[in-house]
């Protein structure tokens, strides 16, 4: 990064790396007509003025957030517009969420959310009311859920896959149009009985699952009544086998002329054995699962694993076809933490596919230096592809460690680094697509970056006080991102952020960006899932 001429003074919050990435990589106002640098200059001036008046005072914290969100909503209202809090008609309820999925189909959105601790929650939401209506329409026992995927296949219910991080496989469950599901479809599913039948139904009885439910919850569950609970729209059709599930993406990839599509999906088992990181499975359709007569034709294959140890999470990436050559493809596996260090390597694999339908193929083409990473995330832009890795945590137990961008050169058929985002325990990245406004469909990049932690010099620790999920806008002049906004009004420290396309009332289009809050900003487990909704610019 190019430095300015005046260094700001070092114990300046992170933001000020933000507004000089703006304003000096790339010499932005070298780009703009006169008017516009002008008008740029000024406001990075007002900004500037700002923040050294904030520190100058020895204010560190929301005083000086609250005057540059005012600032900088000059400066957004010349950009597409601005994420907005949904005031929710009831709240989503979460326990340490570690992540959560979202299916849609016109109006009605089922989301389901991975707790960490207790059990994990589908709800329900209702896209064409102001705050979504959400209702809670299913709870089922997982242990330590870490992780949910929805797959949707041509002529198939939707399929969730939920990654248990203290379990031995992972389920995966599909959607139902009956109301009552008993569970025998899976053995081992649902995970809800009572420990022990006499006495659970003596204490029960006896009102003890009001009076301890801590326990009672847990071990009586039957007698408690929480059995109940599992009916509803979601039943485990089949288990994938591997310890410590901690993600679950899935890929589909069209074949040559004639063939068709492949539909790959990578379960990452972070307490697998060595060369087990991942575990890959292909949709077979056409065949019985034999599991029940609950299930559909067709279900998920073992065909292989990748070594990638540690992994966190996974990305694909496609490089355009170049001349008469095969579109290529990309595998990339975030390492959080491998062979006893967060300082370790997140894997670029080259992912070949037989056009005879044979088994798939993973070569390790590259190794990419990485600090505690927990996300990858692809994208392509005028045929040049590029890759954000986000990095959160060192070994000395540091959270400030940068988000990380790259592009892929194929002469070298490698990715070089391009931008270091500032991130504090960055855990998930979200792109989301939007109109630039109401009137022009044309669609600007944003990235969305959930912090899980905020940083404090003066203590040398963490805290959820003041935790920030930062949007960071894609410059095509530029070749890079310029931070653009941060959530407003967060209330803890975050791990996922998930973005989908839903009809509001009335038939208009909706862009809704749910997130995932593991604790709150006293740092307790008991949090809630915080919707927001893109508000674009009306010219």
């Amino acid at each position: 990064m190019t430095q300015p001429a005046t260094a700001l003074p070092s114990q300046l919050p992170l933001m000020n790396s933000r507004i000089w990435m703006a304003s000096s990589e790339g010499g932005l106002c070298r780009r703009l007509p006169l008017g516009a640098g002008l008008a740029v200059l000024l406001m990075l001036s007002m900004l500037l003025e700002l923040e050294l008046h904030a520190y100058l005072m020895g204010n560190e914290g929301r005083e000086q957030q609250v005057r540059l969100s005012q600032a900088q909503k000059q400066i957004k209202s010349q950009d597409g517009g601005h994420f907005v809090r949904v005031q929710l008609g009831a709240p989503m309820p979460s326990s340490a969420a570690s992540g959560l999925a979202v299916a849609s189909e016109g109006q009605r959105t089922l989301l389901a959310l991975a707790n960490f601790y207790g059990e994990s929650t589908l709800f329900e939401l209702d896209t064409t009311q102001p705050g979504l209506a959400p209702s809670e329409v299913q709870r089922f026992a997982t242990a330590a859920a870490h992780d949910f995927e929805v797959i949707e296949l041509p002529g198939h219910e939707a399929m969730f896959v939920a990654a248990e991080y203290d379990a031995d496989r992972s389920f995966v469950y599909t959607t139902k149009t009956r109301t009552n599901v008993t569970g025998e479809s899976v053995p081992g599913w649902p995970a809800c009985k009572d420990t022990d039948t006499a006495a659970c139904a003596s204490w029960a009885a006896s009102g003890e699952c009001a009076r301890n439910a801590g326990f009672m919850l847990k071990s009586c569950a039957e007698s408690c009544g929480r059995c109940a609970g599992l009916s509803g729209p979601l039943v485990a059709v089949q288990a994938l086998a591997g310890l410590g599930g901690t993600a679950a993406r899935h890929i589909q990839i069209e074949g040559p002329a004639g063939s068709v599509t492949r539909t790959l999906l990578f379960v990452a088992n972070y307490k697998a054995p060595a060369g087990e990181g991942v575990a890959v499975y292909e949709w077979g359709d056409g065949m019985n699962t034999g599991a029940s007569s609950n299930s559909r034709m067709g279900r998920w294959y073992f065909v292989g694993h990748v070594d990638a140890p540690g992994a966190g999470e996974m990305a694909h990436c496609t490089l355009s076809r170049m001349g008469d050559s095969a579109e290529e493809h990309l595998l990339i596996f975030s390492s959080w933490y491998a062979h006893g260090s967060f300082d370790t390597a997140s894997f670029v694999y080259a992912l070949h596919l037989p056009a005879n339908g044979s088994t798939p193929t993973f070569v390790k083409q590259q190794e990419l230096p990485t600090h505690g990473s927990h996300d990858a995330e692809c994208f392509t832009r005028d045929g040049t592809t590029y890759l954000l890795l986000a990095n959160g945590r060192l070994d000395s137990g540091r959270r400030d460690v940068p988000t990380l961008l790259y592009r892929y050169e194929r002469g070298a058929a490698a990715f070089v680094e391009l931008q270091r985002l500032p991130s504090v325990g960055a855990h998930d990245i979200e792109l989301v697509m939007t109109p630039a406004s109401l009137m022009d469909e044309s669609a600007t990049l944003l990235a969305v970056i959930a912090n899980n932690a905020i940083w404090s010099e003066a203590h040398n620790a963490e805290s959820c006080d003041g935790t920030q999920v930062d949007v960071w806008r894609w410059d095509d002049s530029l070749l890079r991102f310029v931070w653009f906004e941060a959530l407003p009004e967060l209330r803890g420290c975050t791990t996922f952020a998930r973005s989908w396309r839903a009809h509001g009332s009335g038939g208009s289009a909706r862009i809704l960006l749910a997130v995932a809050v593991e604790r709150t900003r006293s740092g307790e487990f008991d949090a809630q899932v915080e919707v927001f909704e893109w508000h674009p610019v009306i010219t």
